[in-house]
C-alpha cells in the first residue's frame, strides 16, 4: 500500500517539517486531510460531503465606571501621585473609558454546517437518523454499541428506510459527530474533535434550475451543547463471567 504522503498532498519545503525526525509537518493544514465520522465512536461515513463548517460563540459582559482619571492616578491617601505620564500610561489598569473587566459569559450550544450531494442510496436526514436515532430503527434503542452491519441491515430491511426520513421530527435521538485531520506525512489521525449529542436544527435541499443538469445538495445545521477532543476507541473484549 501506497504512503500516506503519496495520496495526501504537502508542500515540499516544509512536507518533513523542516527535519527528518518530525513525524507531523509544520506547514498549513489541508481540507483534504479532514474526514467526517458518524455514531458512536465515529465509525460511519456517510459519503459526499460538500461543506462542514461550525463556530461557537459566547456573550461577555464589559464592566466599565464612571471616572476621569486614569487607574493608578492616586495614591492611598487620594493625593496625586508624583509620577511621569509614561509611568501612568504604562502602568495604569484602565483609562477613562476604558472597560475595568471582562465577565465571560457561558458558552452556548454549538451549531453546525453541513452540505452533502445527495445519493439515490440516503439523504442526509437518513444517512444521520439510521443511525439508531430515528423513528424508523426496528431494533433496540440501545444505540452504544455498533457493529459493522447496522447501516447495510437499515438499508436491507425491507422498510426503504433511505427515503421514510422526510422530517426533522423523525429525529428522536442524538447523533455524534466526529471531525479528524489526518497526517498526510505517516496516515495517523493528528488530532480531532467530537461533536456530541447532536441534533437537527434545520434542513433542506437545493434543487438546479431546469436549464441545468447538476446533482441536487442538502444542506443542514445540527445543534450540540459540548464538544471533546477526539480519543481512538479501542473494542476491547467483555470480562469472562
Amino acid at each position: 500500500m501506497a504512503t500516506a504522503s503519496r495520496i495526501l498532498p504537502v508542500n515540499s519545503g516544509r512536507a518533513g517539517g523542516g527535519s527528518s525526525a518530525d513525524t507531523i509537518p509544520k506547514a498549513a493544514v489541508q481540507s483534504i486531510t479532514m474526514s467526517m465520522r458518524f455514531g458512536e465512536h465515529g465509525n460511519k461515513a456517510i459519503g459526499y460531503i460538500k461543506k462542514f463548517s461550525w463556530k461557537v460563540t459566547r456573550d461577555n459582559t464589559t464592566l466599565h465606571q464612571i471616572e476621569a482619571y486614569p487607574d493608578g492616578t492616586f495614591d492611598g491617601s487620594n493625593n496625586a501621585k508624583a509620577t511621569s505620564k509614561q509611568s501612568i500610561y504604562l502602568n495604569a489598569g484602565y483609562f477613562a473609558g476604558e472597560a475595568m473587566e471582562v465577565i465571560p459569559g457561558k458558552q452556548p450550544a454549538i451549531d453546525i454546517d453541513i452540505d452533502r450531494y445527495c445519493l439515490y442510496t440516503s439523504s442526509l436526514l437518513s444517512a444521520l437518523d439510521l443511525y439508531k436515532a430515528g423513528t424508523e430503527y426496528s431494533g433496540s434503542t440501545d444505540f452504544v454499541n455498533y457493529n459493522g452491519t447496522d447501516f447495510s441491515a437499515a438499508l436491507n430491511d425491507g422498510k426503504n428506510n433511505r427515503i421514510n426520513y422526510v422530517s426533522l421530527l423523525q429525529q428522536v435521538r442524538s447523533v455524534d459527530i466526529t471531525q479528524l485531520y489526518t497526517n498526510p506525512i505517516d496516515g495517523t489521525v493528528i488530532f480531532g474533535r467530537v461533536f456530541e449529542e447532536c441534533w437537527f436544527k434545520n434542513y433542506g435541499e437545493t434543487i438546479p434550475d431546469a436549464d441545468k443538469n447538476e446533482a441536487v445538495f442538502e444542506s443542514a445545521t445540527l445543534t450540540c451543547p459540548r464538544v471533546r477532543p477526539y480519543v481512538a476507541y479501542v473494542a476491547t473484549a467483555p470480562a469472562a463471567v
